[in-house]
């Protein structure tokens, strides 16, 4: 049989068309079906992409899912070890820094609460990161001396871009092999021959100070970090430095590098480089190293043009010229930690120091005879005591390579330990009335034990550059206490509130008054 062709029924309809006039049009009967299947099949489409759609997320879902059980079972040892000591509350995913994210101005009083609430060790979520913090003694000594704990957190990767792979920095194994090079540099034959640069910018700066005599408060770090800059430059490389007199932008990007630093790490989300990058504050912290790097390096090419020979610099050229592993950018980094590390840990103390004798006139009479007369045992415990109550860098922080047995706890392999040396210096039950200033108290040192005071760390990774700072200052403070009366208007240790920084410097700046002594 033949193919029988399809017949189309058309049916013809009379309408009015917008004129008025009637008008003839042709409807196939057939149209409604064709619309309604083209509905089915758009809907059918649609419902389609609706299903893999919901298909994709579901998948997604499960495998995010599995992710989560893996990773979470794979750490499941920590959070069973977490639980061993009460600690700060933690939230899902940020842990305990929301106490930090809402208000990174209050990061000091934090730690002083829950120093006051919790028994060290105490273990706190940074994130995804379980940390221990501790401040006392007997713990700090054995984790201090531990070879598992000699390697910095990973927190301090974030301002490797400032100092450099320094000794600060450096990996255990390079750690160890630089630091056998440099610490015989800070003998104190050869840090004595420093003694007539520290009493010459001693001078320079007692005379800067004259024109703030009489005058109401005013804020002295300006003074005496272009003091200790340039001290360092001229014993660290030889170069005679101009910023006491010239204060350059240098000390002022520096101190914004740290507090940028400090940011990044107390918001959990930039610790990512990916969203830091994208950051304004990435881009102003990589002008800033930018700005010191080429700072140092023109100062070390200054160096190499000039004849110091009694030099850090020099020394360490010295030290490592039959050792081909020590190469140029290392040389570099040594010289960025020592002149960065050295005005920090140098500039704070002073500061505080001439605060604190402002604030007991007393002690600042009896240190007056006793370095008129030359007798540096007052002094000696003065520094001790400022050091104390107001250590340079409050917090320092380990990776726990293998766990770490204590009376306490256990601290495992994979966390870290935040060693909060404020909270130890100020802790009653390691020096009574903590926040009371008495520099009397270092009279029984030696009885004492010796980690109970560490604002130069402890153990085998100590700063190396404790006697350089001691020398400077004894040389800087008795100088000033010789021509100068200082007096502040802060009336407590108490009221000495911090900002966010890496370092321990307060709000209202470092505020003093001085006079001529009569």
């Amino acid at each position: 049989m033949g193919h029988r062709p399809r017949h189309f029924h058309l049916i013809c309809h009379r309408r009015e068309n917008q004129h008025g006039h009637e008008e003839a049009f042709v409807q196939d009967p057939n149209a409604g079906h064709l619309r309604e299947r083209l509905t089915f099949f758009k809907r059918y489409a649609e419902s389609t992409n609706m299903l893999t759609e919901w298909k994709i997320f579901e998948v997604t879902m499960i495998v995010f899912l599995l992710w989560c059980i893996r990773y979470y079972w794979g750490r499941r040892r920590l959070y069973q070890m977490a639980r061993q000591r009460p600690g700060p509350l933690a939230l899902p995913l940020i842990g305990s820094a929301f106490y930090l994210m809402r208000s990174p101005k209050d990061a000091f009083d934090t730690m002083f609460k829950f120093a006051k609430q919790f028994k060290s060790p105490t273990p706190a979520w940074l994130g995804p990161m379980l940390f221990f913090m501790v401040w006392d003694p007997k713990s700090l000594k054995v984790i201090l001396n531990d070879t598992n704990t000699l390697g910095k957190h990973n927190f301090y990767k974030f301002v490797g871009n400032l100092i450099g792979l320094g000794l600060i920095m450096h990996e255990v194994p390079k750690w160890r092999r630089h630091r056998r090079t440099i610490l015989p540099i800070f003998n104190r034959n050869i840090l004595k021959a420093f003694t007539d640069v520290f009493a010459r910018h001693a001078l320079i700066l007692a005379d800067e100070l004259e024109e703030r005599i009489g005058q109401r408060s005013f804020d002295i770090y300006r003074y005496c970090s272009g003091c200790v800059n340039d001290f360092i430059y001229e014993t660290g490389l030889g170069v005679r430095g101009q910023s006491q007199s010239s204060k350059e932008n240098y000390i002022s990007c520096l101190d914004r590098a740290k507090n940028i630093v400090f940011l990044r790490i107390n918001n959990i989300f930039y610790h990512s480089d990916w969203i830091f990058n994208l950051s304004s504050l990435s881009r102003e912290y990589k002008k800033i190293c930018e700005y010191i790097y080429t700072h140092v390096h023109m100062a070390i090419q200054q160096h190499n043009h000039t004849n110091s020979s009694n030099t850090f610099l020099q020394a360490l050229i010295a030290a490592t010229k039959e050792d081909p592993e020590f190469t140029e950018k290392d040389l570099q980094d040594e010289i960025n930690a020592f002149v960065i590390a050295g005005k920090d840990t140098t500039t704070l103390t002073m500061c505080y120091t001439l605060i604190m004798l402002g604030m007991h006139p007393d002690v600042q009479k009896k240190l007056y005879d006793a370095v008129i007369v030359g007798d540096e045992d007052l002094l000696d415990r003065v520094l001790r005591e400022t050091l104390r109550i107001f250590p340079p860098a409050p917090c320092i922080s380990r990776k726990v390579d293998a766990d770490i047995a204590l009376d306490s706890c256990t601290i495992p392999a994979g966390s870290s330990v935040a060693i909060a040396i404020i909270a130890l210096h100020r802790d009653p039950e390691v020096w009574p009335e903590p926040l009371k200033f008495y520099p009397d108290r270092f009279l029984g040192e030696r009885a004492r034990e010796p980690y109970d005071w560490l604002p130069f760390s402890g153990g085998p990774r100590n700063c190396v550059g404790r006697q350089y700072a001691f020398m400077a200052l004894k040389v800087i403070i008795s100088t000033l206490v010789k021509k100068y009366e200082f007096s502040t208007e802060y009336k407590s240790v108490e009221d000495i509130k911090f900002k966010p920084n890496l370092v321990l410097e307060p709000v209202k700046g470092f505020l003093v008054s001085i006079n001529l002594r009569k």
